[in-house]
């Protein structure tokens, strides 16, 4: 049929039993054009013992940029006689088109169906209690992602920046999940963490150096810097205490890596009120004040001094043996 339908000036293409016919002019001439070839696939097909379906999965689309009124008006007509007005948006294998192939229909429909992922996910892990951090991590990777990025060739380019703050947003709700972080955590620092790409990485060049050369950029980077992040920690978290360690455990890490968490210099930074911002001991309770300064907490502190004598923060909080001692530290801090 699809050589039938270019000798009748038609373009066919299709994957199995999704068939489509473009044709190309003006409007009221190409509508024309279609009803007849239309018709004469009708023929061909019952001649071959088969039909095809004129139902709702029959689609009908201008692609043009200039719509004028009149043209809204042309019908398309169907063999049996039933007229079929334009449509705003058909879907061709999973691909939302709409009148200006700018794709924004289809990029929402996918940010709003990766959300929706997101929040399902977001109920299997908290801060404190869930699954471990790899498996939700997974789930991520295998079931949101791939509802982005399907596609992703044919509209990347088309992609706004309201669109891209959107899917940053989904993402980082993801992040957070799995590792069980708290809303203000820098999103770099949990980047670096987990090592997620959004979307295919060959496809999104002009994303990826419009995020990075944000105005957001500096803020973030100096933060990581604070926090003491290097790119050495995906192993370290997502290799060994995300797969070894309790969400708890894993969260309780994130927290004493960014300082955004259960910490009274946290409450009080953003005004979060509270009995006491203090120590047991009487001082601002911090990161450094809980793992080099309390001296209520001298014996859980004995085996951080034998990774780091000096105590060196980023010794404790950037190596692998720092923190799996320091996950001991927390277990028994917390408990």
């Amino acid at each position: 049929m699809y050589h039938a339908i270019k000798e009748w000036g038609g373009t066919p293409f299709g994957f199995i039993d999704d068939v489509t016919i473009t044709v190309e002019g003006k409007i009221e001439e190409n509508t024309k054009s279609l009803s007849n070839i239309l018709e004469k696939c009708c023929n061909w097909a019952k001649s071959r013992m088969t039909k095809i379906d004129l139902g709702d999965k029959l689609g009908f689309i201008h692609f043009t940029k200039n719509v004028k009124p009149k043209d809204e008006k042309v019908q398309l007509t169907l063999p049996n006689g039933e007229l079929r007005e334009p449509q705003k948006e058909v879907k061709l294998l999973g691909i939302t088109l709409n009148n200006l192939l700018d794709f924004k229909s289809h990029i929402l429909n996918k940010i709003n169906k990766a959300r929706k992922a997101v929040g399902a996910i977001w109920h299997l892990g908290g801060v404190q209690k869930g699954m471990r951090g790899s498996a939700v991590r997974s789930l991520y990777i295998a079931c949101v992602r791939p509802i982005v990025e399907y596609g992703l060739e044919i509209w990347h380019h088309k992609i706004l920046k309201g669109e891209i703050h959107k899917l940053e947003v989904m993402q980082n709700m993801a992040l957070r999940r799995i590792v069980g972080a708290y809303r203000t955590t820098p999103i770099a620092v949990l980047q670096r963490k987990l090592t997620i790409g959004i979307l295919k990485k060959q496809a999104m060049e002009e994303w990826q150096e419009m995020y990075w050369n944000s105005s957001k950029d500096l803020w973030y980077h100096n933060i990581t810097v604070e926090s003491k992040c290097t790119d050495n920690l995906s192993k370290m978290v997502t290799g060994v205490i995300m797969k070894k360690d309790s969400r708890r455990i894993l969260s309780n890490i994130t927290q004493f890596r960014t300082g955004h968490g259960n910490f009274g210099a946290w409450f009080k930074k953003f005004g979060i009120e509270k009995d006491s911002y203090n120590c047991k001991c009487g001082e601002l309770e911090t990161v450094h004040h809980i793992l080099v300064e309390c001296p209520l907490l001298e014996e859980e502190r004995k085996g951080l001094k034998r990774i780091s004598p000096e105590m060196d923060m980023s010794t404790l909080l950037n190596s692998l043996t720092g923190l799996q001692e320091i996950v001991s530290f927390i277990s028994a801090w917390r408990d």
